[in-house]
């Protein structure tokens, strides 16, 4: 954030900011405003102006040049954000040159409804693309939307650039990680970003398109036991 925008959330000025910062100015009674904005990127509980003892705004300096040397500030309480996004199952899917997408939103709660929708969505749509390859050799692309402890979105890739079989992923999540496809993204993400840190699986994205090889060529590789699946 800016200072400005940081000021905003407060319900101060931007100077106000850089004086709490360097510490020209006393930041205890925003300690509780502060600490908010710190940890969450937005502020809940607004630090008020200070009163004198009768009840009424105490006046602030005014800027240098000014006609006056103060003034009754307005009775701003600050800025609240906006709560944070809330994510509901949706689908979609596109045709384009490069190939089909199929995208996907919900909850970050496994425990949801929406959540446990958009992981039938995927399984059912590695199923899709499975078959399919019955007349073609097929693979595909896997990204993510994550969601972190602040409430920031992160779009991460699964597997290499080249892609998988989706027959190989919807494998993997049935054998290795009890029909969960959060628990196989977490899986493979986790041998990349494990600095991340704890995260909730809101979105993503399956990018399916045509292998380089042929069908026959796979085939022939599977029966000689040379194909290389791709796994973490």
């Amino acid at each position: 954030m800016t200072w400005q925008q940081m000021g905003e959330q407060l319900g101060r000025s931007e100077k106000m900011m850089r004086k709490l910062a360097s510490g020209q100015s006393s930041g205890e009674q925003y300690r509780r405003s502060l600490s908010e904005l710190y940890t969450s990127g937005q502020v809940r509980t607004l630090t008020p102006r200070a009163r004198t003892k009768a009840g009424t705004l105490r006046p602030v300096r005014t800027k240098a040049g000014s006609e006056s040397k103060s003034v009754v500030p307005a009775d701003t309480r600050g800025k609240v954000a906006k709560g944070r996004k809330r994510y509901r199952y949706t689908t979609d899917t596109r045709n384009t040159s490069a190939g089909r997408f199929y995208s996907w939103s919900a909850p970050g709660n496994p425990k949801a409804p929406g959540h446990k929708k958009a992981e039938d969505h995927v399984k059912s749509t590695f199923t899709k693309i499975g078959r399919s390859q019955a007349r073609s050799d097929k693979r595909v692309k896997v990204s993510v939307k994550m969601l972190d402890s602040h409430g920031k979105e992160h779009i991460f890739s699964v597997g290499s650039k080249s892609g998988f079989h989706a027959s190989d992923a919807l494998s993997d999540i049935r054998t290795d990680h009890g029909g969960s496809v959060e628990g196989w993204v977490r899986s493979n993400l986790d041998h990349v970003y494990s600095e991340a840190g704890p995260m909730q699986m809101v979105g993503g994205e399956i990018h399916e398109f045509d292998a380089t090889r042929t069908k026959a060529e796979r085939q022939a590789q599977d029966k000689a036991g040379t194909r290389r699946r791709w796994r973490r």
